[in-house]
């Protein structure tokens, strides 16, 4: 990094975030005769979503080579 820049992770671009998690248990309720399909769409969003959390955290704090050289 240069500078004193400070680095802030937004988590805006998720998919799981609180509103849709809303929607999805509002949905379980609605349609109880599709809930494993909307069970198992939750649980592949969530992971994608810790995935994608990970990964910009890998990259917003790895260590990357001075580049003032």
């Amino acid at each position: 990094m240069q500078g004193n820049q400070s680095i802030l992770l937004f988590f805006s671009v998720e998919p799981m975030e609180g509103t849709v998690t809303i929607l999805f248990f509002v949905a379980m309720i609605l349609f109880p005769q599709n809930f494993a399909v909307l069970a198992y769409a939750f649980a592949g969003l969530t992971v994608m979503s810790a995935l994608a959390r990970i990964t910009l955290a890998w990259h917003a704090f790895r260590d990357e080579p001075d580049e003032s050289d």
